[in-house]
């Protein structure tokens, strides 16, 4: 029997750099395809380890109904060949083998684990969580690395799960095809809509748009009863210096009388405009209150302007080989192929031809310094990310700006990237990318370049890369990115290399 509600009851979270992730996060998920949304760094995958048991709330508790749910985790990455994984290959039930048959995945391939690709081992980790029947499914960017083909696949799979299912994604057509509810994490908390991600996502901007709206107004008021203020106090001044003037001051024609008279007619002026000018005080002040309460979301980021130094030399990589293999697997013949200054290459096709390999060949045969390239790799070694990190609290105060200042513009938060030690996979990618981009190289290297970004963070990026100057050889399954940073296409098919 499939659970009923995944419910979050004031749950709260922080690691031990005491950033708080998430505050008092009360939530309950039905049945069906909820999308779980938010900028990269703000709680997504903790959110995910929370449900999947593999952290524990400060405070608060999550509950299944009925109790004991069974509950499957599909990670970002899918690199390691897991128990999950072998045993699903050999199990000999018909519930297997349907899984099998509808993800197009043949047992005999995971003798060859390394060399099959991400797409393909992603594949492979969905497979195993569906076949051990779970009643809750966490997804995290399941869509990474997959062709055209497979993404497709993964829809009309996914499409017939009946549990309660958590999916955390930047695949604006997944999501669209698959949720129903929409979730966001949004100031440490979940706010949650009984509707698509679209809709959920354009009211949400709607909202916002209406408190900044609203700020401004306050805004405009106040500064009008500040210019009213000061006014009442120019005026309240010049009623003081009159009577003072009355009290010093009487002509040879004025008797005590109509001295004491206008004296008294000018102090109450005075008066009058003191207290106007206390209730215009009073005003301003509430205003004030008014104004903390009334908050919105700025744009994180912005455009992203790539320093660029040309090459000396016109070509930057060549590579002629009879073959190219991965392992003892055959990827491509007759490769002939050469990277120029000016090349804007997009490697095209399906899971497994030999993208990345390819991609890989032409970096290593680059004839331009290392820290005149920008190569971006499909997944980032956490270790390698560890020491770039290192590397950027040990540098000078100037260079550390630059480089944060970039990854700003993607939509990173700088001072949550100095204090952790554990940056989300999007967060290190916006960071790696930065640090390449203020080195000013000359070509990049891409293989899908906009894994794990935000959506904000895509767009930015896409228009960078639109207008960087140098060569680019873009591995990438958007075609949309492709059109916008790349002239010419490599597609790999059956073995061969078809260039137009």
């Amino acid at each position: 029997m499939m659970p009923v509600a995944l419910r979050l009851d004031s749950v709260s979270f922080s690691y031990r750099d005491s950033i708080p992730i998430l505050i008092d996060v009360c939530c309950e998920l039905h049945a069906g395809w909820t999308a779980l949304v938010a900028p990269n760094g703000t709680g997504k995958t903790t959110l995910l380890r929370l449900i999947a048991g593999e952290l524990m709330p400060e405070t608060g508790s999550l509950v299944s109904e009925p109790r004991h749910a069974r509950i499957a985790w599909c990670r970002q990455s899918a690199a390691r060949l897991s128990d999950e994984i072998r045993g699903f290959a050999e199990l000999p039930d018909g519930a297997a083998r349907r899984w099998l048959g509808r993800l197009e995945l043949d047992p005999a391939d995971l003798g060859r684990w390394p060399t099959l690709s991400p797409g393909e081992r992603r594949r492979w980790q969905i497979g195993a969580a569906l076949a051990a029947a779970p009643d809750v499914l966490l997804l995290d960017e399941p869509t990474d690395h997959l062709d055209g083909d497979a993404r497709q696949l993964l829809i009309d799979v996914l499409g017939r799960f009946e549990g309660v299912g958590l999916l955390v994604s930047h695949d604006r057509s997944l999501l669209a095809a698959l949720a129903h509810t929409t979730a966001r994490i949004h100031g440490c908390g979940v706010e949650l809509r009984r509707c698509g991600f679209e809709e959920a996502t354009s009211a949400w901007r709607e909202e916002n748009e209406g408190r900044r709206k609203a700020r401004e107004k306050i805004r405009r008021e106040e500064r009008r009863l500040r210019k009213r203020l000061g006014q009442r106090r120019s005026d309240l001044q010049s009623a003081d210096a009159s009577v003072g003037r009355r009290g010093r001051t009487k002509g040879r024609k004025d008797s005590d009388s109509r001295t004491m008279a206008a004296s008294i007619r000018a102090q109450k002026g005075a008066a009058r405009l003191s207290r106007e000018a206390a209730v215009v005080r009073d005003q301003i002040t509430r205003k004030k209150d008014a104004l903390e309460a009334v908050r919105f979301d700025k744009d994180r980021g912005g455009p992203v302007r790539l320093a660029f130094r040309p090459a000396e030399q016109p070509r930057i990589a060549s590579l002629h080989v009879p073959a190219l293999e991965a392992g003892d697997t055959r990827l491509l013949v007759d490769v002939g192929v050469e990277v120029r200054r000016e090349s804007r290459i997009w490697i095209a096709g399906p899971n497994g031809a030999g993208k990345t390999t390819l991609l890989r060949a032409l970096h290593a045969e680059a004839t331009l310094a290392p820290d005149r390239l920008l190569h971006l790799p499909q997944e980032l070694d956490p270790e390698a990310v560890a020491a770039l990190l290192r590397s950027i609290r040990d540098a000078a105060a100037e260079t550390r700006g630059r480089l944060l200042a970039i990854a700003a513009t993607l939509g990173a938060e700088p001072e949550r990237l100095l204090e952790t030690d554990e940056p989300s996979p999007g967060e290190a990618r916006k960071l790696w990318v930065a640090c390449g981009l203020a080195r000013g190289v000359a070509a990049c290297f891409l293989d899908e370049p906009t894994n794990h970004l935000d959506l904000p963070a895509i767009e930015r990026l896409e228009a960078a890369l639109a207008d960087y100057p140098g060569a680019i050889v873009l591995v990438s399954h958007d075609p949309r990115l492709a059109e916008v940073c790349t002239k010419e296409t490599w597609r790999i098919a059956e073995g061969r290399l078809l260039r137009s």
